[in-house]
């Protein structure tokens, strides 16, 4: 299972039959054995114990098992990946979390999931799933250098100081947030994003600084250096300290199911006796904009769902199913409506370009 969970990062991008065969080979092991550990072995042990699972030696037993399996995914990060976050990857993390809150829930007990994109037990509110992205929608809308760097004057640009500062970029170009800036005192706190390629994207790390890209990418730096210069030449400030820069996939996601209700009169499942609702960034979340006020939406509305003593648990997870969706259709066409936004703002001064982006009916 190591092997083959760590083998797209330590092998060579080139790779021949024998590397081919070691990665997909290991498969036909490495699944078998996740499966049985996981779907069966676990399982067992619960319903085995199930009448005793309010005795503090089953409820520690648990909860040191999917401790030990967090610890030990951090410190797979830590060895393996030391150039990553040590919050990265998360399959061990996941399992180890999913095992604490199953082994915690009573007969009646809810559980909101507010753990953001990388959800806990988002992808296991179907039954028969579990797997990463299993109940997950995913839509990759384009890859991104997020650059952030702190700068010595108050600084502020709209679209028409995105456009001239720009200007002399023909591919990439760097985009800052508009009236998002935050200022302490005379220090502007900038962050923008660079457009980039899918083959930019997997020949760069995931953290570096402004240095690194000016060698490896310098068409990249070019257009950032650009674009800071006339800043510098407006304004008459300096860049305090260096960039710091991470490549990220800007992908919009939603949950296929945002509750348990899948799982309701199915066994014994604790899903079954114990309803989920996801919440926030753990049910939806788009690349353009936060979903802090989203996740208070769901919040309140939840709240007025269980404030509700009249309504059936099945109504109430029907409800809020309903709900989801419909907020999902606002992320996802604000989310569509900036991109496309930011598709034309790319070509603008190409006539030819903006034409063929633009659907007139």
């Amino acid at each position: 299972m190591v092997v083959n969970h760590t083998s797209r990062w330590w092998i060579d991008r080139q790779m021949g039959w024998s590397r081919y065969w070691l990665v997909y080979g290991t498969v036909t092991v490495a699944a078998p054995i996740f499966l049985f550990l996981v779907g069966f072995v676990l399982p067992v042990s619960l319903h085995k114990n199930a009448a005793d699972m309010l005795n503090p030696s089953r409820l520690g037993g648990y909860l040191r098992r999917g401790a030990q399996i967090i610890l030990a995914g951090l410190l797979l990060n830590l060895v393996v990946f030391p150039e990553d976050p040590l919050w990265s990857g998360g399959v061990l993390q996941t399992i180890g979390l999913s095992i604490i809150v199953m082994t915690l829930l009573a007969p009646g007990d809810m559980v909101i999931d507010c753990t953001g994109s990388r959800s806990v037990l988002r992808d296991h509110l179907a039954p028969g799933a579990g797997e990463a992205g299993a109940n997950t929608f995913n839509l990759r809308l384009e890859y991104a250098l997020v650059i952030t760097f702190l700068y010595g004057q108050p600084y502020d640009c709209n679209e028409y100081c995105k456009y001239y500062k720009n200007i002399e970029n023909p591919h990439y170009k760097f985009i800052p947030a508009v009236n998002r800036t935050y200022y302490d005192g005379n220090i502007s706190h900038v962050t923008g994003v660079v457009n980039i390629t899918a083959a930019d994207f997997e020949a760069m790390p995931s953290h570096f600084d402004g240095q690194w890209l000016r060698t490896n990418f310098p068409h990249v730096a070019q257009a950032m250096d650009r674009f800071i210069a006339k800043v510098k030449e407006e304004t008459h400030g300096e860049i305090l300290g260096d960039l710091e820069i991470v490549r990220i996939p800007l992908d919009l996601y939603r949950a296929r199911r945002a509750t348990s209700r899948a799982w309701q009169g199915v066994g014994d499942h604790p899903f079954a006796r114990s309803p989920v609702f996801l919440a926030g960034d753990s049910a939806m979340g788009s690349p353009y904009f936060q979903s802090i006020s989203l996740g208070f939406e769901c919040a309140m509305f939840l709240a007025g769902l269980l404030g509700r003593r009249d309504l059936r648990l099945e109504d109430m997870l029907d409800r809020y199913e309903l709900y989801i969706y419909k907020q999902w259709l606002r992320v996802y066409m604000r989310s569509k409506m900036i991109k496309h936004n930011k598709d034309l703002f790319e070509c603008v001064g190409d006539t030819f370009a903006v034409l063929e982006k633009l659907h007139i009916y």
